[in-house]
Formats: structure tokens, sequence, C-alpha cells
């Protein structure tokens, strides 16, 4: 049996908290994961600090660990800063858009439509989302600023994740999607023409 380390107990908690299988608020117990990993109590500490740096949980002395909740003023921070960017980057992509490009696209969006068909999980639609949204990104040679978008949105994302649970409203995104990349020629989704 391969050996648990506090890296693979950090992403794997990490990823949890991020798809809100952990909620907001919720408690955690080191004496939980040590039982669930099979691992002492000094891996999970560091785990748990690891967590605690990134803002995802925080730890309470004398009480415990929890999920830490959403801090709304980040959010919306990072909302604008996403939707500035990203419309900065698409702005350079749309002239650098090939017929092959488009096709990727459009690839990604039909994926999501045929997800959203059947059974599936809330993050799988979050992942192709994001796969999508990185492909200009990518393309445009601003594959620092992808990850740094995604390594500073903590709160944006489990937002993200919240809101897209509780709307439930897969076939609006994806037109939005489709909008953009339906036609002769790829356009500027409308919010974002004004940046």
């Amino acid at each position: 049996m391969k050996e648990i380390n506090s890296q693979i107990i950090y992403q794997i908690l990490k990823k949890e908290i991020l798809d809100l299988t952990l909620k907001p608020g919720q408690s955690i117990s080191e004496y939980e994961i040590c039982n669930r990993f099979s691992v002492s109590r000094t891996p999970v500490r560091t785990v748990l600090q690891r967590l605690q740096g990134d803002g995802l949980v925080r730890v309470i002395p004398y009480k415990g660990t929890v999920i830490a909740l959403l801090d709304f003023q980040d959010i919306q921070q990072m909302i604008y800063l996403r939707a500035a960017v990203e419309s900065a980057v698409l702005r350079d992509f749309l002239p650098l858009c090939t017929p092959l490009l488009e096709e990727k696209i459009r690839y990604q969006i039909r994926k999501q439509v045929i997800l959203v068909q059947g059974d599936f999980e809330i993050a799988q639609f979050y992942e192709m989302d994001s796969r999508l949204h990185s492909i200009w990104f990518h393309e445009t040679d601003k594959k620092k600023i992808w990850k740094w978008i995604q390594k500073a949105q903590i709160h944006y994302t489990r937002f993200r994740m919240l809101d897209i649970a509780e709307a439930q409203d897969f076939e609006t995104i994806i037109q939005e999607h489709q909008g953009c990349w339906n036609g002769s020629a790829p356009r500027m989704p409308e919010p974002w023409r004004n940046w």
C-alpha cells in the first residue's frame, strides 16, 4: 500500500474544500483526519497550517479547525480582476484565433453540453469551464497569468462552485459561450466589451 504523505493529504483536503465537499464553516478535526488517512498528528498539523496559510481553514486555538467562510469582498475584487484581465487576453486572442482554435473551443463547449445531459458532479462542469477559459491564456502565451489567477482565486473558486450548485443554470453558461463562438467570427462576450 502506498504511504500517504502530507502533500497528498493537503491536495485531497484542498480539493474537497474548493469543490465544497467540505463546506464553509464546517468543523474538521485532527483526529478525524488522522484516522481517515492512517497518519500521525504531525503531518496533519502541517497540512492544516498550509491550508490556513492558503486561507482555506481557520485554526482556532483550544477549539479546533473550521473551513474558512467565503470572503465576499475578496470575491468581488477577484471578479473585477478576472473580468478585466480575461477581456484583455481575449482581445489579444481573437486576432490569433484560427479555424482550428475555434474548433478546439467549440469542442470544449460541446463537451459541456454533453456533460449536463447526464448525471455529473458540479466540479466536473467547473473543471471543463476552466479548461475552456484557459485556452485563450495559453494561446496568447499568458500561461503564468492563468496560473496566478487560479492560485489567487481560492474564495472565488468556492463562490463559483456554490453559485453553480445553487443556480443549476448550466444552460445559460453554455449559451454565453456558444454566443461568442457561433457565427462566422468569434466575438468578445457582451459584458466584457467595455473593459
